[in-house]
């Protein structure tokens, strides 16, 4: 029997979640959405000749692991037996390889989204526009959950005020 081990190739896909109302007012704050997906297992090393041994945990742990150089262990995500091959085959987390998939345009269009929502926020605002325009600040781009933070706001119930009035 051999012992096949495995890292993965994944592909990354980039979204921009911006979830708005039946007038087209956004309801809750942008975010972007990451979806990782493996899209193929590649072999870390040459079949291996027999079963192969993990480490020993210092702590109790369902969690094993194998190391592959001297200073890198990985986790063993699966183990597969293939009777048709005789061999083991371990998938671990190792990742090989990351393709990422509209990470620019779904960045800028956050950054789109998000100086949308700041305005949204801000604009219906008085004391968080006049501190904006007191230290000349980008509505733009400014962090707004800092910015609620400075101004003693709850992010929560202030956009749902906003929204519903």
């Amino acid at each position: 029997m051999q012992t096949i081990i495995q890292g993965k190739e994944i592909e990354t896909t980039y979204s921009v979640k911006a979830v708005r109302n039946e007038h087209g007012i956004l309801t809750k704050k942008p975010e972007l959405v990451k979806e990782s997906k493996v899209v193929k297992w590649d072999n870390l090393f040459d079949p291996i000749d027999g079963k192969i041994e993990y480490n020993t945990p210092y702590f109790c742990s369902r969690n094993r692991y194998i190391n592959i150089s001297e200073n890198e262990d990985v986790k063993v995500e699966r183990q597969i037996y293939r009777a048709d091959i005789n061999s083991l085959i371990i998938h671990t987390d190792k990742v090989i390889n990351e393709k990422e998939i509209n990470k620019t345009k779904a960045e800028n269009e956050l950054q789109t989204v998000m100086a949308e929502y700041n305005h949204l926020i801000i604009d219906n605002d008085s004391q968080m526009k006049a501190y904006c325009n007191v230290n000349k600040i980008d509505v733009n781009t400014v962090d707004i959950d800092d910015l609620k933070k400075i101004c003693g706001k709850n992010t929560v119930a202030d956009i749902a005020t906003l929204i519903w009035n």
